[in-house]
């Protein structure tokens, strides 16, 4: 949903001295969706932030080594039945 052109309208207004309620009925969005946008463009870093971002290196990692070591990327294992 937030672009540069949002960035830069939430940027201005609360330069302007707006207040995140005043900013959130300005731009449509919700008073929290406010305050955490400007938070992240100050460089803030919420767990949930780190927690996907380590998701993804873990799977970088993982996909590496696998290349590495000459595995197929997608394995398809049959299951077959007992009965």
């Amino acid at each position: 949903m937030w672009d540069d052109r949002l960035d830069q309208q939430l940027i201005q207004f609360r330069n302007q001295g707006f207040n995140y309620n005043e900013i959130a009925l300005r731009m449509g969005v919700s008073r929290s969706a406010a305050i955490g946008r400007m938070q992240r463009l100050n460089g803030k870093v919420f767990p949930s932030d780190r927690t996907a971002s380590r998701r993804k290196g873990f799977a970088a990692q993982g996909t590496a080594r696998a290349a590495s070591a000459g595995v197929p990327a997608k394995v398809r294992v049959k299951i077959q039945s007992t009965d």
